[in-house]
């Protein structure tokens, strides 16, 4: 996949991730286990961008 589109991907899935982990703090409280889990999947969606940007950087 070209890096531009996994860019775009990633920042897609980011937001829904966000959304949805908004959603499930305002039903379930910021400590159940499924916003937790959806907290854990935002935090690898972020460092897999990060690792992205990292690497354009680099190989720019």
């Amino acid at each position: 996949m070209n890096n531009c589109f996994l860019e775009i991907f990633l920042l897609n899935c980011i937001n829904e991730k966000k959304k949805n982990l908004i959603k499930l703090a305002e039903n379930n409280g910021i400590t159940s286990y499924s916003t937790v889990t959806c907290s854990q999947e935002l935090d690898r969606l972020l460092n897999e961008y990060s690792k992205l940007q990292n690497y354009n950087k680099i190989n720019r």
